[in-house]
């Protein structure tokens, strides 16, 4: 009998998913996304996933319940505030599930944050 010596990553105690959006524009497909979430501990890299810390990052964003259909609607407004208040965005959109499809099917009770990276005017 053999053991697997690859270890499993530890989540945080309430992992959040983040996908971040890296294209310019809104794609229907070949969407370039990028997952993270945070773990507990320092890990190696693998051929599934790579492990880093982060950088800090101001970022406006708004929470809200329910289907992903008010995704856009959300991140218009979001848009909205960001130049209202002296502010532009300077990096990508992200995604942040609080409670998500994969915790309960009931997108009624989905919980998710709408985000952009931004800085000053």
């Amino acid at each position: 009998m053999s053991r697997s010596t690859k270890a499993t990553s530890k989540f945080s105690n309430q992992p959040s998913g983040i996908s971040i959006y890296h294209d310019k524009e809104y794609q229907e497909a070949n969407v370039d996304v990028e997952v993270q979430s945070e773990v507990i501990g320092k890990y190696k890299d693998t051929e599934e996933a790579t492990f880093f810390e982060a950088p800090a990052v101001e970022i406006a964003s708004v929470t809200f319940h329910g289907s992903f259909d008010q995704m856009s609607l959300v991140s218009q407004a979001l848009a909205t505030w960001i130049d209202a208040n002296g502010y532009k965005i300077s990096g990508p959109m992200m995604n942040i599930s609080h409670v998500s499809p994969a915790e309960d099917p009931n997108p009624d009770h989905w919980i998710n944050e709408v985000a952009f990276v931004v800085e000053k005017n």
